[in-house]
């Protein structure tokens, strides 16, 4: 027999396990013993009830793991090559690829809440909340960003349905998207009177992606609602906790909108059906009535009061042709009458004393001036004539004398001229206070207002119907108005 050393040996065993294991291999089983390097290699056991296999994934492979993080007890499969390490003896995998097996995780979970949800009754029908048979407003929970609510709104709008949407941004992948959720759905029946449906919705994905919807506190939020729910998540095949606890389970965001799009169309056709009924019998009805008023008719008719009828007729006519002529006759006499009242109050007007007024001193101041110049004109002349003759008759003493008379005399007629303007100046003040006592304008300055109607006076409030425009003179402008109203003393 030919002695072989340990590396002879392993070199063979190398050369046997590494040719019958010279392409890819996958490998399933439980991950132990994890660690990773200081130079950044992993190495761990990968095992199962009854054997397990040394493997090591180097620095470059550990890279494509991508958000995936190795731990112990993760149930894998790795894809890798069958290598025998000679310094050790010992073969190992030599990973390229690790694949996280969570189906049985998440199946197991899954079947652990459904069973807990459904001994506590929160699957019952009995517990479901019915739905209205015409939706008008309703609240969804989803991503406002992905795919699902677009289709929702794309197949609302094909079916010709127009409701109030009201979106609550969440999100809706991973154990982060929990608490959003819930907060979603509890600030949704905060205002549970405007909605009648909320729909939690999401598109299809992995059962990693949908698994936050098997969370046993968002099927509890969604059984504790007072707003009837819908469970619109993922695709056909895929059923989640929050689709059991749901009043309704609807397969996708699509069949939502038809779910929604046939109740609205279903109750606008009964309505549709309703009036065409009530039509229908409405216009049964009043083909009866007027069938029985024609029957009437006929008995009336049959019975001949038309003559009757005709001369009460003709006897109301005339009556009324007497009442049009009095009522002519009335109110032309009243017009008549009321013409005479307003021609008397113009002709008391106090404008028009004014103006008669004004008129008469400037006729007085006119004569005033022409007798004054008369006056002056007569003694100047007589003057003049006195010096005449002192100058031709008398001597030079007599010539002062006379001047100093001439003087004399032209003082007394200044004193004459000014005794008779003071007199007119008492008279002229007389007759201008009492022409300020009826001048408008001083009562103007009072606060009070003068009041015409198409440059007519207003003194009585039977001049004035609603809607007319009035101008209203104050002491400095006027006011032009429309009456609003008006009310008797």
């Amino acid at each position: 027999m030919k002695s072989l050393t340990v590396s002879e040996l392993t070199q063979s065993i190398k050369n046997l396990i590494e040719t019958e294991f010279s392409g890819t291999v996958s490998v399933s089983g439980e991950i132990s013993g994890y660690s990773v390097s200081p130079s950044g290699h992993a190495y761990f056991v990968l095992k199962d009830e009854r054997a397990k296999i040394k493997a090591v994934m180097f620095r470059n492979s550990i890279r494509n793991l991508g958000r995936y993080s190795p731990n112990n007890g993760d149930k894998v499969v790795v894809i890798g090559n069958i290598k025998l390490y000679e310094p050790e003896g010992n073969y190992q995998i030599v990973v390229k690829q690790i694949i996280y097996d969570t189906v049985g995780d998440f199946y197991k979970k899954f079947e652990e809440t459904k069973r807990k949800l459904e001994q506590e009754g929160l699957f019952a029908k009995e517990k479901k909340k019915p739905v209205k048979s015409f939706i008008k407003r309703i609240a969804v929970i989803t991503s406002p960003s992905g795919a699902a609510i677009k289709d929702f709104l794309i197949t609302l709008k094909k079916n010709g349905i127009s409701i109030e949407i009201d979106i609550y941004p969440s999100q809706v992948q991973g154990n982060t998207a929990i608490p959003f959720i819930i907060k979603s759905i509890t600030d949704a029946n905060k205002f549970q009177s405007k909605y009648d449906l909320l729909i939690l919705m999401r598109g299809g994905g992995s059962l990693e992606d949908l698994s936050v919807f098997n969370d046993e506190f968002i099927a509890r939020a969604l059984f504790d609602s007072k707003i009837p729910t819908i469970s619109a998540i993922g695709h056909e095949r895929d059923f989640t906790i929050a689709d059991f606890v749901a009043d309704i389970r609807v397969a996708t965001p699509t069949a939502a909108a038809e779910f929604i799009s046939n109740l609205n169309l279903t109750f606008i056709n009964q309505i549709e059906e309703f009036l065409y009924l009530i039509e229908n019998k409405m216009e049964n009805k009043l083909n009866d009535y007027f069938q029985n008023l024609d029957l009437v008719i006929l008995k009336i008719q049959s019975k001949s009061p038309g003559k009757k009828l005709n001369l009460l007729e003709e006897k109301i006519n005339g009556n009324i042709n007497k009442i049009k002529n009095q009522m002519i006759k009335i109110l032309t006499e009243k017009k008549r009458l009321t013409d005479m009242e307003l021609y008397k109050i113009d002709s008391q007007s106090p404008l028009i004393k004014f103006d008669f007024y004004k008129k008469n001193i400037s006729s007085n101041i006119d004569k005033i001036k022409f007798f004054m110049k008369k006056k002056i004109s007569d003694k100047i002349i007589q003057i003049e004539n006195s010096e005449k003759i002192i100058s031709n008759s008398l001597t030079i003493e007599k010539i002062s004398y006379n001047k100093m008379l001439v003087c004399n005399l032209i003082n007394e007629i200044k004193h004459k001229i000014s005794d008779l303007l003071l007199s007119h100046k008492s008279k002229l003040e007389l007759i201008e206070s009492k022409i300020n006592l009826i001048n408008p304008e001083n009562i103007l300055d009072k606060g009070y207002a003068v009041v015409t109607k198409n440059n007519k006076l207003i003194t009585d409030i039977s001049n004035v119907k609603l809607d007319d425009e009035l101008e209203i003179k104050l002491r400095n402008g006027y006011i032009n108005s429309f009456v609003t109203g008006k009310r008797k003393k």
